[in-house]
């Protein structure tokens, strides 16, 4: 029986979620999820930090009873760590230590939320010619790669997915390829793990980043490998668990990662 493991998700904590942790642990138990790291939103550099300053400012004491609140109500029943999704960091380093600094991390998530100084998210997908903007995006992912310290890289190639949410079109980089194997054989290099989010399914069909990418990791060198909804409420909480782990096996995994202490635990696929 496959063990079922989310480590990308955000309870209210983060400035884009409005559900409680207690109510998505709970959301978890109920979809057979066994382990969940909680990965709340930790924001370097403008625009993404003035976005959460403007929205809900970070409040590690109340994360910290929220999490105890969810061990006391569903720890029974499930395996739940404690993480953080640090976006951006080579944008502010400094900013970066103090979030990996302020908890008892079980894990970290290494992210990149922005495309040249534009947060991703409110991007304008409609541009006719995208091929700069996502090579800057991918360069950028490299000094992450390269610098910041993390444990699983986060939904590389998070564009694709907003580009098909925001103005319906499929893009990719194949144009810049030689940039993302850079990427890639950097993660793999430093024995770090490649995420593979589930939330790629709900807008592309296919995980992020999807399998030809999966597979180059691998063929790259790359051993590591974790699998995260990236749910921000209960309905998208250890959502296509199952898929994610088919692509990966199709990818060339036998085994992927969660982890605890932020050492990897390694789990049969």
């Amino acid at each position: 029986m496959a063990y079922l493991s989310d480590f990308h998700c955000h309870s209210d904590i983060s400035p884009d979620s409005r559900t409680d942790l207690v109510d998505l642990a709970q959301a978890a138990v109920q979809k057979g999820v066994q382990e969940m790291c909680v990965t709340e939103h930790w924001e370097c550099g403008s625009p993404c930090l003035d976005w959460q300053l403007r929205k809900k400012p970070f409040d590690a004491a109340r994360y910290l009873e929220r999490f105890e609140a969810a061990q006391r109500e569903a720890g029974h029943l499930i395996g739940l760590r404690l993480g953080l999704e640090i976006g951006n960091w080579t944008q502010d380093p400094e900013h970066a230590v103090r979030g990996r600094d302020a908890l008892p991390l079980d894990f970290v998530i290494c992210s990149l939320h922005t495309i040249k100084g534009f947060d991703a998210y409110f991007f304008d997908y409609t541009q006719e010619n995208l091929d700069d903007y996502l090579t800057a995006y991918m360069a950028e992912c490299l000094e992450l790669a390269r610098e910041a310290d993390f444990d699983s890289f986060g939904h590389l190639s998070l564009p694709l997915r907003y580009a098909m949410i925001h103005a319906q079109r499929r893009l990719s980089f194949d144009h810049c390829l030689d940039v993302v194997d850079e990427v890639l054989r950097e993660i793999a290099r430093r024995d770090k793990a490649l995420e593979a989010n589930t939330s790629g399914f709900r807008s592309l069909g296919e995980p992020v980043p999807s399998l030809p990418l999966l597979r180059r990791f691998r063929e790259l060198g790359g051993q590591l490998v974790t699998i995260g909804s990236d749910g921000h409420n209960e309905q998208n909480v250890g959502s296509f668990l199952l898929e994610t782990q088919q692509v990966l096996k199709e990818a060339g995994f036998t085994r992927y990662a969660t982890y605890e202490q932020r050492r990897p635990v390694l789990h049969a696929l």
